[in-house]
């Protein structure tokens, strides 16, 4: 597929690739990626950089211990690799996957660092991606500790319901939710079992199932559930 051709089926990179040296038009690999793909494993070396044209990766915080922790998830247009480089690190700091079925352009990481010295634009959009991601994070950082249980659960689960007309049976295992929640699998399932004791959902085969009156009520709850105090201003 020529430079030309890439564009034209995914108009959405035409912003981003406007300063691409001409050295670089079609060095590039593009991949086609089944779901839970294995793109980088923490403390790899970054080798290549990708492009994300449609899908949706994971980015995973992993321990040495076994647990893990989802940091985000992201759509296109979004870079792989794109913090290692700008950091000048030789190693990835998180692991990242497919959690769709994705389209990546893969270029080597002296091509990539090849444009990002010719491209100026390419650049300061790089970074304000980061610096939003950077934003999202700080903005959300703490709920772990100061939010209940029960409240981060529904929050995902309303989340993960969004748009839907009916009654919606989420895909995803409970150790996936622990990954993303930041919980261990057994406050999962305890309060999974809580929450199904409520009437708030229903388990079918292992996977959680929310009637539009569930998602009514879980949101109901949540507006009636006080905010947490941090304690700071107090005298």
């Amino acid at each position: 597929m020529t430079h030309q051709e890439v564009l034209e089926r995914f108009p959405i990179l035409k912003p981003w690739f406007a300063g691409l040296p001409e050295e670089l038009h079609g060095v590039y690999t593009l991949r086609e990626l089944p779901e839970r793909y294995l793109i980088h494993q923490k403390d790899s070396p970054l080798d290549r950089v990708g492009v994300l044209c449609e899908g949706g990766l994971r980015v995973i915080n992993e321990f040495a211990s076994g647990n893990a922790i989802m940091i985000e998830h992201t759509g296109p247009v979004d870079f792989i690799g794109d913090v290692t480089v700008l950091a000048g690190r030789p190693r990835v700091s998180v692991t990242i996957e497919t959690r769709l079925p994705s389209t990546v352009l893969f270029f080597t990481r002296a091509d990539f660092e090849f444009w990002m010295e010719r491209d100026p634009h390419l650049v300061r959009e790089m970074a304000r991606k980061v610096a939003d991601k950077l934003y999202q994070s700080s903005y959300g950082r703490g709920k772990e500790l100061f939010y209940s249980s029960p409240r981060r659960l529904m929050e995902y689960l309303l989340r993960e319901t969004a748009g839907a007309a009916g009654s919606v049976r989420l895909p995803a295992t409970r150790q996936q939710m622990a990954e993303e929640l930041g919980m261990s699998l057994k406050t999962v399932d305890r309060t999974v079992v809580k929450l199904r004791e409520q009437g708030l959902l229903t388990v079918e085969r292992g996977k959680l199932c929310l009637s539009p009156e569930q998602r009514a009520r879980m949101t109901q709850a949540l507006s009636e559930e006080p905010a947490p105090s941090s304690g700071f201003g107090r005298r």
